[in-house]
Parts: structure tokens; sequence; C-alpha cells
């Protein structure tokens, strides 16, 4: 992962123009007041950068888009750019972000409040909200934007056999208990009653049960299968003896050993 430069508008935050999201798709030149508007807002933005904060959360933009929405302020372009496209950035088929995308050729990282500036004055999306996480190596501690999370595949123990795991995506940096807290909500589990397994390529590779742990420092790589054990109605867990996930199925070449 990189660390991208990122920008952040300044104190006093820009308001919406006198002619936002209703208007934004009309090929009518606005007012040269309200580009002046905007164009001070491109200024404000471009010029203020902050330090990224852990936990913080960025957004996604699409460059092209916003080459043309700064086209537009600078009076290059005549039209309005209309709504934000972010669906460039996008597989349709998966509703993941694609791969391979570079920061400044196909996408910015702005603020939040930048981000919703902008969909205040023009609409659209996607959002693609990231977190800012922190890398510790042996001589420091960086942050940066983490533009790829986790996409998590989760099966509960009831489940193995019947059902499509539902997919989840985390950050690298949430725990190994905030992945069981959330999707023990999500699936209406009790946790006292759940225990996580790295569960790579449908095999019990390990019992996870430090729920401080980095989901980073745990091992766990994007795609892999995460199973939800859940006790027996006795109380016991149950045996795993020849039991393992239908990889004809479900089975992710990518994991192959």
């Amino acid at each position: 992962h990189f660390s991208p430069t990122v920008c952040v508008m300044g104190t006093n935050s820009v308001g919406l123009p006198p002619n936002s999201v209703e208007e934004s798709s009309t090929a009518t030149p606005q007012s040269q007041d309200e580009r002046q508007f905007q164009r001070d807002a491109v200024a404000e933005i471009e010029r203020v950068s902050t330090p990224l904060v852990e936990g913080e959360i960025w957004y996604l933009i699409s460059s092209s888009w916003y080459i043309r929405w700064k086209e537009y302020t600078l009076d290059i372009a005549t039209f309005k750019p209309g709504p934000i496209e972010n669906n460039s950035l996008i597989d349709q088929a998966n509703g993941r972000l694609n791969k391979y995308l570079s920061e400044n050729i196909d996408f910015l990282v702005i603020s939040k409040k930048h981000w919703e500036t902008l969909l205040g004055w023009y609409g659209g999306g996607p959002e693609i909200p990231r977190k800012a996480t922190a890398n510790t190596s042996l001589f420091q501690t960086s942050i940066h934007v983490e533009i790829y999370p986790l996409s998590v595949r989760i099966v509960k123990s009831t489940d193995i056999n019947t059902k499509t795991p539902v997919i989840e995506h985390f950050s690298k940096s949430d725990t190994v208990g905030a992945l069981k807290t959330r999707m023990c909500e999500k699936l209406g589990l009790d946790p006292e009653k759940i225990r996580v397994w790295d569960y790579y390529s449908g095999s019990y590779m390990k019992l996870l049960t430090e729920m401080n742990q980095r989901l980073d420092s745990a091992q766990i790589l994007d795609d892999q299968l995460v199973l939800l054990e859940e006790k027996n109605a006795d109380g016991t867990w149950p045996e795993r003896v020849g039991t393992s996930y239908p990889r004809t199925k479900y089975f992710n070449s990518s994991q192959a050993q």
C-alpha cells in the first residue's frame, strides 16, 4: 500500500453555491458568481493539507470527474461536470474497487468534508470510503489510507455445507474481536457461543483466540474463508473429524497452497 497525498478543506467550510444538485446536470453555463465560488473552493482544497489521523475516513473520487469539475471552475470548460461519476472505479460484476488503480491517475483521495461538499453540489456517487490505518515497522509508524481493504468470506459452522458465505469488508487494522462482534450482530449470534477460525481454503488452519490481534497480524488474507463455529445445544463444541468446506462449490483457487 502507499501513503497518498491528501487534501482537506480549511477551517471555514465551503457552503453550497446558489445552484447546487438540482441544476448540476443542466447544460446551461452558470453565473460567474457561482463559478468564482467554486473556484475559491478548488483553491482552498488544493492549498490546505493535513496529516493523516489513524481511524479517520477518507473518500476516493474519480480523477476524470474531478478534472472536469476543476476545468469548469477555471472557465476552461463551458458546462458543469454533472453528477459525481465513480462507477468507473468499481468492478460492476462484484461491486468491489477495480484492481491496479493508481492515485492521481484513476482517483484522488479527499477528506470527508471535501466529499460531502462536492456531493451536496452535484450529487452522484457511489461513495467509496476508506480508513486511515497505521503500519508499525521496526523504526517508525506510518499512517496511510487503505485503498484495498480485506474482503472476507464468513460462514457459520451450521451453514458450512448448505449456504454461500457472507462477504464482508474489513480494514487490515481491524481486530479479530471487531470481526467477531460485527458478524455476530449481523447474523444474530451470541458471541459467548461463538469462536473464530482461520478457515483458509476450507481447512481448520488456526483458532483465533486473541481478540485484540489485528487481522493482518492474524494472517487473514483477502477473499479467504473465516469460520464462526457455534456451540452445540449441550454447550460443547462440534467435532471436526472429516469436516471441510465443499471446495467444488466455494474453494477459491487463489488460496491453493
